[in-house]
């Protein structure tokens, strides 16, 4: 059992990742979900649109590019400022009162880079709420 829910939501998120990589999905590093009160088709349209709002973030600045949809997932390439491309996979799944978001952001970093990653994704599903 697990003291607090931010130790609970570490556990998740190493238990996540590790079944992923026993999966063969391999360098997965920085997830974030969110539950947001919006159409799924909504969803994906704006996170489609590079330009959107959404996007933007003083501390960590938007360089995802090459964005393809497949149904309920769209797959993006993250470029590093030091040119090291990355790959993000967004899923929108529909659920009863708005749409559960997970995005995947596979890449080699130290833990401290990873999180900075996961706090910059919640940071645009947040926007992505409003």
């Amino acid at each position: 059992e697990l003291e607090n829910d931010a130790s609970r939501r570490l556990f998740n998120d190493l238990h996540r990742a590790v079944r992923l990589e026993l999966e063969g999905i391999q360098g997965v590093t920085a997830i974030a979900e969110a539950f947001i009160e919006a159409d799924a088709a909504d969803l994906r349209q704006r996170w489609l649109n590079q330009s959107d709002p959404a996007h933007r973030d003083d501390e960590i600045p938007s360089m995802l590019t090459d964005l393809e949809e497949e149904e309920q997932t769209i797959r993006g390439v993250w470029i590093f400022p030091d040119g090291r491309r990355s790959e993000v996979i967004a899923q929108f799944e529909p659920q009863e009162g708005g749409t559960q978001v997970t995005i995947e952001h596979r890449f080699l970093a130290n833990r401290d880079v990873r999180f900075e990653m996961q706090k910059r994704w919640l940071r645009v599903l947040g926007r992505l709420s409003s």
